[in-house]
């Protein structure tokens, strides 16, 4: 079971790093290429090609490909995506499939890459939002916890889980939430 977290959205200023720019998905081949690219070692094992966005991103009944995939772009080469899904069938936004290519972590693009998909379901008045991820993309956990992002308890181990990351973060405390956006537990780092 993947670890889940939620947000609430609000519209914050974002920085870039000098020389990047954010664009959106375009319909392109090479589009779909820099995706899969971002994703590699991460979300895309190191054989996937296109193939892996026609499963992540064209077969869901709920992402409008041209207002929901977004890129970071450096020197005209996409290096970061992020999906923000604010049509879903419960109501409730839905951040998808966040990358950064191999070559580009670890250079702050964490941060910027989380408010574009905050910003975009804030400007669609999406009240509340999660996303799912793994406990071994440690980075990313971190990214989502310093954006605002709530943990949820919506399984036995979550705690336990939750636990071992704050550990490894240095966080003392955290706030966790039920599926429904309400608070459950604070859960202390042993």
């Amino acid at each position: 079971m993947q670890l889940k977290l939620i947000g609430f959205p609000k519209y914050k200023e974002y920085t870039l790093p000098e020389g990047y720019t954010v664009t959106k998905y375009n319909g392109t081949d090479a589009d779909m290429d820099a995706w899969v690219e971002c994703c590699r070692n991460g979300l895309a094992g190191p054989n996937d090609t296109r193939e892996k966005f026609m499963r992540s991103i064209c077969c869901r009944n709920d992402v409008d490909l041209y207002a929901d995939v977004f890129f970071i772009e450096h020197n005209g080469e996409k290096v970061a995506t992020i999906t923000a899904i604010d049509k879903t069938d419960n109501g409730m936004g839905y951040i998808h499939m966040v990358a950064v290519r191999e070559d580009y972590r670890g250079k702050g693009l964490g941060k910027p890459l989380n408010q574009i998909a905050m910003n975009k379901l804030a400007e669609n008045k999406v009240r509340m939002c999660y996303l799912t991820t793994d406990d071994w993309r440690k980075a990313a956990c971190k990214s989502y916890l310093s954006a605002g992002m709530y943990t949820v308890n919506h399984d036995v181990d979550m705690v336990d889980r939750w636990k071992a990351l704050m550990k490894e973060f240095g966080i003392e405390k955290l706030q966790m939430l039920k599926e429904n956006g309400e608070p459950d537990i604070v859960i202390y780092a042993d």
